[in-house]
C-alpha cells in the first residue's frame, strides 16, 4: 500500500509536470483504482471463508444470538399498547388512525385483528375505542366498515353533481375565462377546475368568493445562459490551460406564475412558464400579454369586493345613526 501511495505521487507528480493541471487527476485516479482492487480482493476473500465449515458455524450462531436476544427484550424496546400499555405481539395488533392497540383491548369493543377488523380499526380512533369500552358499547367490524363505504360513496356522488352543477353555471355565466380558471361577475365567485390535470383524484375544484381574495403577487426566475462559441489555450510552465472568446449571453425566464392569496390562509398558484423559456420568443411574449390580461382580471375582482364591503360599511353606519342616534343636551 504504501508503494502504491508513492506511486500515485509520483504519477501526479510526473503528469502534472508534462500535461498541466489535467495531469493532478492522474495521481487520485491511480490510488482510487489501487483501493477498490484491495477492497474487492478482501471481499472475495471473506466470502470464500464465509463458504467453509467455520464461517457457515460462526454466522449461523450469530443469527441465532441476535433472534434470541431481540426476542427477551422484546418487552424493553417493543411497542405498547395505546390502551393499556402492554407490549404489541406480531399478528395480535390493531392499527387505528392514531396508535395501535393489542388483541385483548380490542376484544372488548367486538373487534379481532383479522381482515374485517383491521379495515374498521383503521378509521377509527383511541379515544373512540375508550369511550366505547367505558360505555359497555361492542363495534359490529363488518356493519361498521359497510357504512363508512356508503358515506365515501354518498360524499363521491354529492361533490360529482356539485362540481357538474358549477360546471355547468360556469361555463354558462362566466364574464372570463384562462384556462380552467373562472370569473363570474353575478355571483361573485372564482372557480378553479383542474379536474383534467388530475389522475388519481376524479373530481378536483375550488369556489372562492369575491371577497375571499386578499392579495396577489406576480413571480418571475430570470436565468442568463452563457454559451461558449470559440476555444482558446495557452501553454504556461508546461501546461495547457484553456480559454475562452465570444461568450454569448442568451437571457431566459425559468419561471413565471401568479400567486393568488385568499383569507384563511389559502393560496392558489396559475403558472404561465415552467422551464426555460427565451425572452426574445413568440412564447415569452404570449406569456406576458396572458398575464397582463390575468392581473387586469385580479384587479377588477378586487375592486368590486372593496366596492361590496365600502357599500356594506356605509349601510351599516346609516342603520346605526338612524336607530341609535345620540344625542346631547342640557339635563
Amino acid at each position: 500500500m504504501l508503494l502504491a501511495i508513492l506511486g500515485a505521487i509520483f504519477l501526479g507528480w510526473f503528469c502534472s509536470r508534462f500535461f498541466g493541471a489535467i495531469g493532478y487527476w492522474a495521481g487520485p485516479l491511480f490510488l482510487a483504482i489501487m483501493a477498490l482492487q484491495a477492497v474487492g480482493r478482501m471481499l472475495r476473500l471473506f466470502w470464500q471463508w464465509q463458504l467453509t465449515i467455520w464461517g457457515l458455524s460462526i454466522t449461523g450462531t450469530t443469527i441465532v444470538v441476535i433472534i434470541v436476544v431481540l426476542f427477551k427484550t422484546h418487552d424493553h424496546w417493543g411497542a405498547k399498547c395505546a390502551i393499556c400499555g402492554q407490549v404489541l405481539h406480531i399478528g395480535q395488533t390493531l392499527y387505528l388512525k392514531d396508535g395501535h392497540i393489542c388483541a385483548t383491548c380490542a376484544g372488548k369493543v367486538g373487534l379481532k385483528p383479522d381482515s374485517i377488523g383491521n379495515k374498521a380499526a383503521s378509521i377509527l380512533t383511541v379515544d373512540h375505542v375508550k369511550a366505547s369500552q367505558q360505555a359497555g358499547r361492542t363495534i359490529d367490524a363488518t356493519e361498521f366498515w359497510q357504512h363508512h363505504q356508503t358515506r365515501i360513496k354518498e360524499r363521491e356522488e354529492a361533490r360529482t353533481a356539485e362540481y357538474h352543477q358549477l360546471k355547468t353555471y360556469f361555463k354558462q355565466h362566466h364574464t372570463a375565462r384562462y384556462g380552467s380558471l373562472y370569473f363570474d361577475d353575478q355571483s361573485k365567485r372564482l372557480f378553479f377546475d383542474e379536474t383534467l390535470k388530475n389522475i388519481i383524484y376524479k373530481y378536483v375544484y375550488r369556489v372562492y368568493d369575491y371577497r375571499d381574495l386578499i392579495n396577489y403577487q406576480v413571480k418571475q426566475h430570470n436565468v442568463d445562459i452563457i454559451e461558449h462559441t470559440k476555444v482558446v489555450g495557452a501553454f504556461v510552465n508546461g501546461g495547457y490551460y484553456p480559454g475562452y472568446e465570444n461568450d454569448s449571453v442568451t437571457p431566459t425566464v425559468s419561471e413565471y406564475k401568479v400567486v393568488l392569496y385568499f383569507s384563511q390562509e389559502r393560496e392558489e398558484t396559475i403558472t404561465l412558464v415552467d422551464g426555460q423559456l427565451k425572452k426574445d420568443s413568440l412564447r415569452w411574449a404570449w406569456a406576458q400579454r396572458r398575464m397582463k390580461k390575468l392581473c387586469a382580471s385580479f384587479d377588477h375582482v378586487i375592486d368590486i369586493a372593496n366596492h361590496d364591503l365600502a357599500a356594506e360599511n356605509a349601510k351599516h353606519a346609516h342603520y346605526y345613526q338612524k336607530n341609535f342616534k345620540i344625542t346631547s343636551g342640557p339635563r
